[in-house]
């Protein structure tokens, strides 16, 4: 198992990059000059040209590329063009925000998806199979910035229940944390509730038909102890894939989230940094991002010979 995984962080190496690559060259063709955008469209040429000698943005492309690249080497993700300070240490005040919007909503997700694809699995063709459809259906067709606004609208401002934007560290008054973050943490879940869910439902529908099941059902088992003990486990593999996949796209799509509620993560620095043509906070941000995502799939691959033992890496 650790030769596997030494392999696979040994993989990482060209997937990142071949990401960071794709991440230079689209930042260098997105319109707009830094250094114009810093200091204004009433700048002389000369102060421009003097502010882009001081930032680096006078090198040629290749020379730009070649010095993040021996930064990244270095664990240097570089500096923000407009705040001066290290990429790094943005990422990491921003970071706990995210995480802990991305597992608010990845708790809200599994603890409601799985219940009610079992229960479509265990209920199938009822009424009860027909809601899920729909609500699976919603989850999948509904994009999450329109569902976040309908959101704001009804619930924090004709309603008032919740605040409809801000965010406050969960130790310095967790009540209010929860509070400001449960909009956000629905919104940015239900989509993956409605992946999940499905294939929970589809997966449990083909395990509950296998012959050890029935086996299981013969010996004079409860049906819980068949669902839970014998059935989920072996319908949890495909649904664990997609619950990896799931996670990463969750910190990628907390970017939209998290400039609708004003919430102060990841997601909010990556666009600030794109409209403020801050070149090394995006590139930074994205591939933190990318790495999390890389490191999500090594995990949910680990976990696979945990639930079925036939599965075995060498």
């Amino acid at each position: 198992m650790l030769a596997y995984i030494l392999r696979r962080l040994v993989l990482m190496i060209p997937v990142l990059f071949g990401v960071s690559t794709a991440l230079f060259v689209l930042m260098r063709v997105v319109p707009g000059d830094v250094a114009r955008t810093i200091l204004g469209q009433n700048a002389t040429p000369e102060a421009i040209s003097a502010l882009r000698h001081q930032m680096g943005l006078d090198k040629s492309i290749g020379a730009q590329y070649t010095d993040w690249l021996w930064g990244l080497v270095r664990g240097d993700l570089g500096q923000s063009l407009r705040s001066g300070y290290p990429v790094s240490t943005l990422i990491g005040q921003r970071f706990p925000a995210t995480l802990e919007l991305t597992v608010a909503a990845m708790v809200i997700s599994l603890m409601t998806a799985i219940p009610l694809g079992i229960l479509a699995a265990v209920k199938r063709g009822s009424w009860i199979d027909h809601l899920t459809a729909v609500i699976g259906l919603a989850g999948l067709s509904i994009p999450s910035f329109w569902l976040g606004t309908l959101l704001i609208l009804f619930v924090a401002l004709k309603l008032r229940w919740l605040p409809p934007f801000g965010y406050t560290p969960f130790f310095d008054d967790p009540l209010q944390s929860l509070r400001h973050l449960a909009l956000p943490a629905l919104t940015l879940g239900f989509s993956m509730t409605a992946v999940v869910m499905r294939m929970t439902r589809s997966s449990m529908v083909e395990v509950l038909g296998e012959e050890f099941v029935k086996t299981a059902r013969a010996k004079g088992l409860i049906e819980r102890r068949v669902l839970y003990g014998h059935a989920l486990k072996n319908a949890l593999i495909p649904v664990l894939t997609i619950i990896g996949l799931q996670t990463g796209f969750l910190f990628g799509g907390a970017v939209i989230i998290e400039n609708l509620f004003a919430w102060p993560g990841i997601g909010r620095l990556t666009l600030d940094g794109v409209f403020q043509r801050d070149y090394p906070v995006v590139q930074g941000s994205v591939l933190f991002v990318a790495v999390l995502f890389v490191l999500i799939n090594l995990v949910v691959d680990v976990l696979y010979s945990y639930l079925d033992p036939r599965i075995h890496y060498r």
